[in-house]
């Protein structure tokens, strides 16, 4: 975030109105419903944005494996 604000924005938030529309959609799904965060009255859900998490192990040479381990942001547009 401190190095450019605005790449941080694009990679995380996404284009402009995206993380409200994410929180939107989720507002009727049972785990959004029942999240422990809700239990606070205060709370603003636009100071926050989803990550997805993945992680996986990986044959090596030599019978030896190592964990790869990716986060990314489901509001940033795809890029192939």
């Amino acid at each position: 975030y401190s190095y450019d604000e605005s790449l941080f924005r694009e990679r995380w938030l996404g284009p402009p109105g995206a993380l409200k529309k994410f929180w939107d959609a989720q507002k009727g799904t049972r785990w959004f419903q029942s999240h422990p965060i809700l239990s606070n009255p205060d709370i603003d859900l636009e100071t926050y944005f989803p990550i997805v998490c993945h992680g996986d192990d990986a044959d090596s040479h030599r019978r030896r494996s190592f964990c790869c381990f990716t986060i990314a942001s489901p509001l940033s547009p795809s890029r192939s």
